[in-house]
């Protein structure tokens, strides 16, 4: 009896260890595509309200699921062109147009030039400096074209993963739950737990960070407009990309806009682009608007979340202005759960409805029905591929 017993224990360590190697070879495998597939994660967190109305209007799950995965990845791929044939059209046209600006007894070089002698700047050297960067930019604007379609069979294979895994996440959620209730070495309640938050920070981040990051493009660029900097709807596509950084990104084009209007003697324009860029697309967005579209649900403090942005910048790139608010959310959740353990005092981290108020989970099969429904999925695997 005790050997059947040291048998069992051994093979059940040895199933752990190839369990987890085949865990660690998916993710090694998938890693290529990871940020399709963790986008599109967080994609069906965010459509999971729109899936669940659809469903209860007695929708086809599939449909329902694919309605709404069509639906957003349409509306990704259109917003996405059009925003780079914009960015790259209108930014090559002004890179081009830069050293003419900055050519000797221009407007912009007389204004600037009496700015950098005020400030004891040789104008001459200054200038020099920067007609040679702006040929050089300019001479690589016209490759960015190129760039930019070299680019696009990445960008299609990142938004089909995307909405393959925003499909499989919305029909298979619960299930997915589920499962890891039943495998992962915690107490059920806690694994349902550290899900729930997963998907409350998931929807928040991707939400804040994609409807924050268009109203501030739109609200500065009627702004630039208002005030007369030119090509308002590059400026503003730019602000758009700046604002994936909170507080401090849009300055970095706000303030030169309104600093450019002040050099070429607009100068009250100049004011009003900086005050309006400052009360509008700074304090009302990023310390109004954006907390209440990421929501209080994901239990961070202001702190963390600004480490967790620029510290995933340093990790994993762009990419880790999402990744890491997820990761930290997640970290924060794992130690109160722990902390809840030793103190007695049980912490509810998720804001997701109770199991009984979500859809239905169909039980585990006995091992004889499963083998059952094997022998028949072979069978009919054999017979739709006839033979070789």
């Amino acid at each position: 009896m005790a050997i059947s017993s040291a048998t069992d224990a051994s093979q059940t360590k040895a199933l752990k260890l190839l369990a987890l190697g085949a865990l660690v070879t998916l993710l090694w495998i998938a890693h290529p595509l990871g940020v399709g597939l963790f986008l599109g994660v967080l994609l069906a967190f965010t459509l999971q309200p729109l899936y669940g109305k659809l469903r209860s209007r007695a929708w086809n799950p599939g449909v329902a699921a694919l309605t709404c995965v069509l639906g957003a990845v349409l509306i990704t791929t259109l917003f996405i062109a059009g925003f780079t044939a914009l960015f790259i059209r209108r930014g090559a046209i002004l890179a081009e147009a830069m050293p003419e600006l900055l050519e000797p007894g221009s407007a912009l070089r007389v204004s600037a030039g009496r700015v950098m002698s005020a400030v004891h700047v040789d104008p001459e050297t200054g200038f020099a400096e920067l007609q040679e960067q702006a040929r050089v930019l300019g001479s690589s604007a016209a490759s960015l074209a190129g760039d930019a379609a070299g680019a696009t069979l990445s960008g299609l294979l990142t938004i089909l993963f995307m909405g393959l895994a925003a499909y499989y996440v919305l029909r298979h959620w619960e299930g997915i739950v589920h499962h890891a209730e039943l495998v992962f070495p915690f107490a059920p309640q806690h694994t349902r737990s550290f899900f729930g938050q997963f998907r409350v920070v998931g929807r928040a981040v991707l939400r804040g960070t994609v409807l924050t990051g268009l109203l501030q493009g739109v609200l500065a660029g009627l702004g630039y407009w208002m005030t007369g900097v030119p090509d308002p709807a590059f400026f503003g596509a730019l602000t758009a990309v700046a604002s994936i950084v909170p507080a401090v990104g849009t300055l970095l084009v706000w303030i030169p806009a309104g600093l450019y209007l002040m050099i070429t003697g607009h100068t009250v324009a100049g004011i009003i682009e900086l005050v309006y860029g400052a009360l509008v697309v700074g304090i009302l967005v990023d310390y109004g608007i954006r907390p209440t579209l990421v929501g209080r649900g994901t239990q961070v403090p202001a702190v963390l979340t600004f480490v967790a942005m620029f510290g995933g910048i340093e990790v994993f790139g762009l990419i880790g202005l999402v990744v890491g608010p997820v990761i930290v959310t997640l970290c924060v959740a794992i130690l109160k759960t722990y902390e809840g353990e030793v103190t007695g005092v049980p912490a509810r981290l998720d804001r997701e409805p109770p199991r009984a108020a979500t859809s239905s989970i169909q039980p585990i099969a006995s091992p004889s029905a499963m083998a059952s429904e094997s022998m028949a999925s072979e069978s009919m695997a054999s017979e739709s591929i006839g033979p070789v």
